[in-house]
Formats: structure tokens, C-alpha cells, sequence
């Protein structure tokens, strides 16, 4: 059996660990772009399909509405040649902007054609059904972890230039809006002020806008302690960065699943995190939660495990608590449920 899969493993570290276990099973083929998805559907049995508001959202509805057609038509080709479309929801809606009409038709007939709809968060199926008019519900398997290698703290701080005796606190990902990277930036801010500890914050990640970089000067300007790498972060510097660290934040605004808390997971360290259903759901009772959207409480909570971080008992603790995680959220035992419930979706089918 032939799978394809879009958009192409090496696209996200995500896709490369999902699809390493299949190889045993099922012959894997990538789908090099979005120009390739209806030449290739004669070659697959099944067209397993990713983040698909990627497939049709443009700020440009000339573009946007010839996605969406084009959409269509690879749909009635699959049903033609009776193909198995596939689709993981990794978020209810973009993340940047919201569908307009045709983006959104197009991706209700996608979702009502599929014979599978797969899902990382149980906070999806709350709006899935009213949004998309599907009378199904997309089936529960959470973000595996991703692995990171993790090295000796006192060795990376060496190489990255970060004094022993002070504590990090890491901000990882790309600098875009809805992933709070202006709260986070809002609580360094005031923190600087009153902290007088010995306390270093890192922000690493592509800024996506120029109010971001703007912001990121303007709070760089009055907290020194602030350490910012505003470009891209390759896998050595993140595996520095993160083992270098003492407590991990995602500041999200609004979210389903997070890639950035499957890295996290790896450390056994620290999480300060929103309370969203999604992360309360990921992280069970092993986070450190604050209020979306608040600096103020953002700030409490960074205080709070700032002070956790002298009580070893503690830390030990969350420690433990995060080792349940890796194995719940074990790679290659969620590669290969996904694996058997795709297959028995295109064998019912096949009935």
C-alpha cells in the first residue's frame, strides 16, 4: 500500500518522526508541493493531508479562491479513482487569520470527503462540528514528543556565554503574535524591575513582523538581563539553549497543539504555560499555569518557579511528573496507532 503525504516529511520534524515507523508496513511518498497533489493521487491509495487551511488561506482572494478550486478538483479526481483522503487537524482554524467563505467551503468538502479526521487536541472536536458541518468527530492521538538531545547545563552555558550562577528562563519558537511573544516581552519588562536576583531571559525565534523586532529592541533597551537571538534556531544551538535553561514558557495566545511543548517535554524541567484547555490537556497537572493573554499573572507565575527552583524537593517532582509525559506521549507508540487506525479506515472502505 502506497501513502502520500502532504505537505513533504522534511518540512517539520513532526512529519519525519510520525512517518519513520511506517517503512515496515506501507511504502511513504511525499508530496513535493501543493501543485503536485493531483498528479500524484493516481500513484497513492491514500492521501494523508496536514494542516490543510494551508492548502487554500491566502491574504489574496484571487489566490485563495483558485487554491480552493484547485482543492476541489484533486477531491473529485480522489473520489473518481476512489482514493482515501486522510486529514490531521493540528488547529481548529489558522492561526493568522481567519477563513473567508471559499477557503472555508473548500475545506468543510475536504473534511466531509475524508475517510479519516485525526486530531492532537480534544479542544478541536468543542467547535468542529458547528464549524465545519461534519458529523463526526476527529479522532484523539496527542503530539508525540520530539526528540532533543540533552546535554550537561555547565557545558552549554560555557559555550553560549551565560554565567553559572544565574537562572535562565528560555521563550523558544517562532516570534509570531498568536505564540504571546509580546506578553512574554511585557513580563521581562516589568520583571527587570523588580527582580534583583540573578536572572537571565532568553527569547529565540524568527521574529514574523516589524512590531515584534520593534518591541524586542524596545524591551532589550531597558532590561540587559534579556538575551535575544532573532533569527532562525538551528537543532545544535536549540538543543544548547534548552539544556542551558532553568524554566521553559509558551506564552500562546490561542492554540491546539504545540510542537514547542513536545521539545519542552524532553528537559523534565519547568513549564510555565497559559491555562488552555489544549496545554492543560497536554502538560495534566505538570505545568505552571497563569492566565492567557496576562502579563501580570504571566509574571507571578515566572516568579513562582523562579522561587520553585531553590526547593529540590520540587523540582524533583515536576521531574517526575514530566518522565510520565514521555512515555504518553511516546513517538513511535502514536506513529503506529496512527498507522493501524488509517489502515483500518481504508479496509472498512474497501468492504
Amino acid at each position: 500500500m502506497k501513502i502520500c503525504v502532504y505537505p513533504r516529511r522534511s518540512r517539520h520534524q513532526y512529519l519525519e518522526i510520525l512517518y519513520s515507523y511506517w517503512h515496515q508496513y506501507v511504502s511513504v511518498v511525499d508530496i513535493r508541493n501543493i501543485l503536485y497533489l493531483i498528479p500524484t493521487v493516481s500513484k497513492c491509495s491514500c492521501i494523508h493531508i496536514h494542516w490543510p487551511e494551508y492548502l487554500v488561506i491566502s491574504s489574496n482572494i484571487i489566490i485563495s479562491t483558485l487554491r480552493a478550486l484547485y482543492l476541489l478538483l484533486f477531491i473529485l479526481i480522489a473520489k473518481i479513482l476512489k482514493r482515501h483522503i486522510v486529514v490531521t487537524m493540528h488547529n481548529l482554524v489558522p492561526h493568522d487569520k481567519y477563513y473567508n467563505l471559499i477557503e472555508l467551503t473548500a475545506i468543510r468538502i475536504l473534511l466531509k470527503s475524508s475517510k479519516t479526521i485525526f486530531t492532537h487536541s480534544n479542544a478541536v472536536s468543542l467547535g468542529f462540528k458547528e464549524l465545519y458541518h461534519v458529523n463526526r468527530n476527529p479522532i484523539y492521538l496527542p503530539h508525540p514528543k520530539l526528540p532533543v538531545n540533552v546535554y550537561g547545563k555547565s557545558v552549554c552555558r560555557e559555550k553560549l556565554g551565560i554565567p553559572k550562577d544565574y537562572k535562565v528562563i528560555l521563550f523558544f519558537g517562532r516570534l509570531r503574535k498568536y505564540r504571546g511573544v509580546e506578553v512574554f516581552l511585557d513580563s521581562v519588562e516589568k520583571l527587570c524591575k523588580e527582580l534583583r536576583d540573578k536572572v537571565m531571559f532568553i527569547v529565540a525565534g524568527k521574529p514574523d513582523s516589524i512590531d515584534i523586532i520593534k518591541k524586542l529592541l524596545k524591551v532589550k533597551k531597558s532590561c540587559p538581563r534579556l538575551y535575544v537571538i532573532a533569527r532562525y534556531i538551528p537543532q545544535d544551538l536549540l538543543e544548547k539553549l534548552l539544556s542551558a535553561s532553568d524554566i521553559l514558557v509558551v506564552a500562546y495566545k490561542r492554540v491546539w497543539s504545540s510542537g514547542v511543548l513536545a521539545l519542552y517535554i524532553n528537559l523534565k524541567k519547568p513549564i510555565v504555560a497559559p491555562r488552555t484547555m489544549s496545554i492543560v490537556e497536554y502538560l495534566k497537572n505538570c505545568g505552571m499555569y497563569y492566565s492567557p493573554n496576562s502579563s501580570e499573572d504571566l509574571c507571578r507565575a515566572l516568579i513562582k518557579a523562579l522561587e520553585l527552583l531553590d526547593h529540590r524537593d520540587e523540582v524533583c517532582r515536576i521531574s517526575k511528573c514530566i518522565e510520565k509525559l514521555l512515555y504518553r506521549y511516546n513517538e513511535k507508540i502514536i506513529s503506529l496507532k496512527t498507522l493501524l487506525y488509517l489502515l483500518r479506515s481504508v479496509k472498512n472502505c474497501m468492504r
